[in-house]
This record gives structure tokens, sequence and C-alpha cells, in this order.
């Protein structure tokens, strides 16, 4: 009984930050509506903008363009691929275990590890919940602390190397200053597009120096 107190009273403080995170999901349901729609109209505006810059600044801008388009399409292709890979070998380690809804279970780590680092407290938090609520044993948990830990070390120690290095060909070290930055300055945000923002200003520095 203690144990369940213990439990429900830190369950308490807990829909108001899984809300927030709701609300950040929500957020990255609607960019990608919002940018089909400015697609649709994409190569107008290109062109208007395109007549804005001065000729001897076109090589150059459009060099850029390139580049930049280019290795968003990489690391945005390397998300989805991680967030397959995770979700689907996090399915087969709770299918494992027995639990119920493990394509759910699987998703939602898969989907909330796109936040860097933070990403996998958000999503062990309900997954621990709905087990919990399933088994109705605290000792049911320590399996999904596993789980959780093998998940990581392979995205850690696998995954994350590889998106990085082939998509925004950055360091280790610079991808943790990007996301300590991007955190301190866009708050779930910054952590979230810090990465990509860092890949962008590294492309478009080199070039305009190498130039």
């Amino acid at each position: 009984l203690d144990t369940q107190s213990i439990v429900f009273d830190f369950a308490k403080g807990i829909p108001e930050f899984i809300l927030s995170i709701l609300s950040v999901l929500s957020y990255l349901v609607l960019v990608p509506i919002i940018l089909f729609f400015f697609l649709l109209q994409g190569s107008d505006m290109e062109r208007g903008l395109l007549r804005l810059i001065p000729n001897s600044y076109f090589e150059l801008i459009a060099i850029l363009k390139y580049k930049v388009g280019s290795q968003l399409g990489n690391y945005l292709r390397g998300i989805l691929l991680e967030i397959f890979i995770m979700s689907s070998l996090s399915s087969i380690l709770f299918v494992f275990i027995g639990a119920d809804y493990a394509l759910i279970l699987g998703a939602i780590i898969g989907f909330t590890n796109i936040i860097p680092y933070v990403g996998p407290l958000v999503g062990a938090i309900p997954v621990m919940l709905i087990i919990y609520m399933q088994m109705k044993v605290v000792s049911a948990l320590v399996p999904v602390l596993i789980i959780l830990g093998i998940v990581q070390l392979v995205d850690n120690i696998l995954l994350k190397p590889i998106i990085y290095s082939y998509s925004v060909d950055l360091h280790p070290l610079s991808v943790l200053f990007a996301v300590l930055i991007g955190g301190i300055l866009g708050g779930v945000w910054g952590i979230i597009f810090g990465v990509p923002v860092a890949g962008i200003l590294k492309v478009v520095i080199t070039h305009v120096y190498r130039e």
C-alpha cells in the first residue's frame, strides 16, 4: 500500500508535464501540414526571393540553398529511420515481456526520442505508468527499465552517431553543445531544432569562408 501511494502521488504531478509534451507533439504534426501548403506556392515564393538577390551573390545563394536543402533532407530521413528502428525494437522487447499494447508503447518510445537527451525520459514516464496499470505491481517496472536501457544504448552508441555523422556532419561534442545552447535559447523547441540549425550554420559558414 505504501508503495502504491508513492507511485500515485508521483503520478499526480505528471499530467501537466504530459500535456506540455503533447502540445509539442501536436506542433510537430501541424508544422508538416503548414510546410505542405508553403510547398504548393514554393516555386512562386522562391522566384520572388531570387529576384531580390544581386547577381554577384546569385551563384553563392544557389549553392547554399542546394546544400542546406540536401542536408535537411538527409537529417529528416535519418530521424525517420531512427524512429522506425527505435519503435520496432521497443515493441519487440515489450512483446517479449508480455506487455499489452506493445506497438503503442514502442511508438511512444520511438516518437518521443525525437527530443535529444530529454526524449527518453519523456517517453519512459507514460510507458511505465501504463505497464504499472496493467501489472499492478512495482516489480513489473524492472524489465521495463531494462528495455529502456537497452534501446537507449542502441540509440546512443549506434544510431545517433551514424545519423549525425552522415546527415549534419557534426562531432558528438558539437551536438551536445548545440542541444544545450538550443535549450537555453529556445526551451524544448531549441532542444529539438538545435542540431539541424547547428548543421545549417556549419554549412553556411564553411562555404562562405571558402568563397
